[in-house]
């Protein structure tokens, strides 16, 4: 291809990326349902895992140590 048809192609690319949409996260995700399921599966994950139960205890108890 010439140099020219490759500029027209790397110029629809550039700006066919700066489209924008007025499609939410939120939206694309499926709303209500879908984000409910995102958040019990992270907790599923997390909840019986030492390492971030560990680090929730020590953010807690940031400024309820005595001196």
């Amino acid at each position: 291809m010439s140099g020219k048809v490759w500029g027209v192609v790397i110029l629809t690319a550039a700006l066919t990326g700066c489209v924008t949409t007025n499609v939410t996260l939120y939206q694309q995700l499926g709303g209500d349902k879908k984000v409910e399921l995102i958040v019990d599966n992270f907790i599923e994950e997390i909840q019986f895992n030492k390492r971030y139960f560990n680090i929730l205890l020590n953010r807690m108890s940031i400024g309820f140590e005595k001196n």
